[in-house]
Order: structure tokens, then sequence, then C-alpha cells
């Protein structure tokens, strides 16, 4: 069954075929990145002697492209398995770490073709350049022919500043673009149910340094909305009786907004995707007493609030280095309540402050797609300063 992505036809031309995404990927579109050759994508019979390594790297250091671990140079499939039981993606990332430094943005998965099975790596045109080869030190990019060292200062400059540059423009898109701006501004809360005496929002922002090609089509697409709305229908019906939760989608001209609120207690949570490179997500807890404990509100809230952020960008295609930023703002509903969150541990307690305006602020960064564990660290990360902030001596190891 063909895979054919709506917006590419059969027939496609380089650009197009370079332009294509992992996920676009199915048979018909398989064998015309085969026919295409050395123009889009690269193509290994086997394991090179050297690795791996330096043809990514070139890639990433570069304009992105393919690389197919299976086919020949004249275009016939020798096919390639990955050795042992692994997925394509962790058996070439491990092979990655120890070859190239920093570890490039790339996906990779095996399809089979003819009955001959075929790793199909997309690499993307990296912001964390200069990767370099471990083994030699040296700095590979994809010219015409194929994989050259780099010979030119300028050239190695360019590639130098490219990381910074990279992390200026997602801080930028993480607190200017306009449905963001709109997603963390303070929203009208409504009637205290329950006997609420405080209002507790957290909202997580994250944004790749790379945009991949076909990210805002992606963004724009009714599949990846439907996504959105069953995560935040499923969080939450978590939140409380499952029964009680209702969602309403809000398209916008750059993307769309999910707002979710369980009923019978007053939780909500939100869920915005901006075309321009954005997600934001939100958890809003609704409480009587104002304390926490500190397992409590990493298990409930910070890893679920990375989960729906960050899986909505990798549906969009996202790989590499994301920026995470959350923030907490506690808004205070009962005469004589105060802005604070008590959090409370098994041998102290602390107060976080963070009035409207004065929002708590917490950053971390995280790899895309997330290694097993990677996710569940930097919601540990986020939770320890938390409990910094909060006067609780939370040190890290």
């Amino acid at each position: 069954m063909s895979h054919l992505c709506p917006a590419y036809a059969v027939g496609m031309d380089a650009s197009q075929l370079r332009r294509l995404q992992l996920a676009d990927l199915g048979d018909s579109e398989l064998r015309e990145l085969i026919e295409a050759g050395e123009t889009v994508a690269e193509r290994k019979a086997s394991l090179p002697d050297d690795g791996m390594g330096p043809t990514i790297a070139a890639f990433a250091n570069s304009d992105g492209g393919w690389v197919l671990l299976g086919v020949r140079n004249d275009g016939t499939i020798a096919g390639f398995r990955v050795p042992g039981k692994a997925e394509a993606q962790d058996w070439l990332r491990d092979k990655l770490r120890t070859a190239v430094d920093p570890l490039p943005p790339f996906l990779c998965r095996t399809m089979t073709l003819d009955g001959h099975d075929i790793v199909v790596i997309r690499v993307e045109a990296s912001t964390q350049t200069p990767h370099l080869v471990k083994a030699t030190g040296a700095v590979y990019v994809r010219e015409h022919g194929g994989r050259q060292p780099i010979a030119s200062q300028a050239r190695l400059l360019e590639l130098c500043v490219r990381p910074e540059q990279a992390e200026q423009s997602a801080i930028q898109r993480m607190t200017q673009l306009p449905l963001v701006t709109q997603a963390l501004g303070q929203r009208v809360l409504g009637e205290p149910v329950n006997g609420q005496t405080r209002v507790a929002d957290w909202m997580l922002v994250a944004s790749p340094l790379t945009i991949p090609e076909g990210f805002r089509r992606r963004a724009l697409s009714k599949q990846t909305v439907d996504k959105m709305r069953a995560r935040v229908l499923a969080e939450v019906r978590r939140l409380g009786p499952a029964s009680s939760g209702v969602v309403a989608v809000k398209p916008h001209a750059t993307g769309a907004t999910v707002d979710g609120q369980n009923i019978a207690n007053g939780d909500g949570v939100d869920l915005l995707l901006d075309a321009g490179g954005a997600v934001v997500g939100c958890i809003r807890k609704r409480l009587t007493q104002g304390t926490w404990h500190v397992g409590a509100t990493a298990d409930e809230v910070i890893r679920p609030l990375l989960d729906l952020t960050l899986d909505v960008l990798r549906d969009c295609g996202v790989v590499g280095k994301t920026l995470v930023h959350l923030y907490v703002r506690i808004t205070r509903t009962a005469r004589g309540a105060r802005p604070i969150l008590t959090l409370i541990t098994a041998h102290t307690s602390g107060e976080l402050h963070a009035p409207p305006g004065n929002e708590a602020f917490f950053g971390g960064d995280i790899f895309l797609p997330p290694e097993q564990g990677a996710t569940r660290a930097l919601g540990e990360q986020l939770m320890h300063e938390i409990a910094r902030a909060s006067g609780i001596d939370w040190w890290e190891q």
C-alpha cells in the first residue's frame, strides 16, 4: 500500500524529492529516490569501512538529504538488515553517537522493497553545526560528486555561527509568535468551583532549532489537528471523571488551538500549534489548599505536559535539538489566598511564588526523537529547578 502524501505526485523532480519527509515515503516514492541517484540520495550497498558518520555528517553540515543503505550504486537492491532486534533509529543513533559530534538530526526506518530490506535515512540540514567526524577531526560537507572535507575558513565560520543564530530564532518563535503570546496570556477563569482558592497554570512552550521541510504543511493538516484533539481529550479525562471531558478545536490562519476542560472539576488542558515553528501545552489545575507533593507534580503535570507538546512536534517531522520553556502562574480566586504553590516532600516544604505578570520560569532542551528515558530525565530536571525555586534544597547528582 502506498503512503503517498497528497501534496506530492508521482514523477517528482529532484527538488521535490529533497523536500520529502520520511513519513511521506511509500514504495513509489522510495523507487523514485533510488532512480534519482546521487543528485538526491546517496546509495550504499553495505556499511562503508569508515562507517556512516562521514556521510551523514556531510549531509547535516549542508542542505540535508537521503541515504539508502542496502542499495547499490547502479540502483539495484542489495538489501541491508539491521543487526539484532534493534529498531533502525536506535541502531543508527548508537553508531553515530560514537562517530560524530554533535549527533546530527536524522530519522530512519527499515522499508521492504521487492523482498529486500532497505534502511532509509532522512538527514536534516542541521543548525548544530559543525558536525565533525571524531576519528579524524574532519568536517565534511556535501558537494557535487559526494562528500568533501571543508576547505574554506569562511565556510567553516558560517557553520560555527549557525547554532547561535538558530537558538536565537527559536527563542523568538517561543516568545513572539502571535499565537504563542496569546496562549501564554492571562485568561478569564470564570467563577470559582468546588471551593477553589487558586488556579495553577502550567504552560510549556517548545520549538526546534531545525524546522524541517514540510513543517508548515503538516502543522496545518487535519491529521495533525485530529491527533492534537485526541491527546487533549485523553488528558482532560485523566484529570477527572472521564465522561466529563469536553474539547473544542479553534482554527487560526497560522495554526490551531485545542481547548479541553473536565466540566466536573473545572481543570483544563490546552494545546496550541503555530505553523511558524512552536507548540504550547497548558495544564490548568483548580486548587483548594494550594499544596502539592513534588512527586505528584512531576507525575501528574510536568511529564504529561512534555509528552503532550513534544508528540506534536514529532508528528510534524521535527528531529534534533528542541528548546523547552516552562512557565508557572498561580492566580488567586478567593479573598485572602496568596498566589503561591506550597510544594512538599517527605522531609521538607517550600513555596513557589508565581503571581500573574511575574510567572516562574524554567528551561531545558531535548533531542528529538527522544531516547528511552530522555523525556523523564528532562521532567526531573525541571522538577528539581522548581523545587529549588521554592526553597527546597534539591540538588543535582
